[in-house]
């Protein structure tokens, strides 16, 4: 599953389209719940309809935005190498992962915490994303995204599934 949301949107107007920088922030509501992403990418195309004789060209505007989170994985942050050479709490190192964008997004650690004894939890050449991933995944847990840029470290199956019939 995907970490983060991600939204393609139409514009219809070019002077909007043109305001509309790439990174810039945007907020979009939908089905009443409001998110706020960046914009990974702008793309105009043009676009041929009708029949012989009435032929109509247009333009079409269309911008692809990300959750802030996004922001801790290629290309937008650089992989790197990190070690935990004490024993750390697996949310502390999680905190110091997100640590660059902290001020944008926020962690939602939702797993039981443990003691990652030291010297035993390292990036070599990844992501921030890729160790929080190697981190959650220690405990069977996934990363996802809340509208409002949380980071949200959870297991992947909340409920056992021994007890899915009884659980509403």
């Amino acid at each position: 599953s995907s970490y983060l949301i991600e939204a393609s949107i139409s514009l219809r107007d070019g002077a909007e389209f043109g305001s509309i920088n790439k990174n810039d922030q945007v907020t979009i509501t939908w089905q009443g719940t409001t998110y706020t992403l960046f914009v990974a990418s702008k793309l105009r195309s043009r676009s041929v309809s009708g029949s012989p004789g009435a032929v109509d060209y247009g333009v079409d505007y269309t911008i692809v935005a990300r959750s802030l989170t996004a922001g801790l994985d290629e290309p937008y942050a650089l992989p790197t190498t990190l070690s935990w050479p004490a024993a750390t709490m697996a949310s502390a190192i999680a905190a110091q992962l997100i640590a660059p964008l902290a001020d944008i997004i926020s962690l939602d650690w939702r797993l039981e915490d443990w003691l990652q004894p030291g010297g035993t939890f390292f990036l070599t050449d990844e992501t921030p994303l890729a160790g929080l991933r190697k981190l959650a995944g220690i405990v069977g847990g996934i990363l996802q995204t809340s509208p409002g840029n949380a980071l949200i470290i959870r297991k992947a199956n909340p409920v056992a599934p021994r007890d899915w019939a009884t659980t509403t």
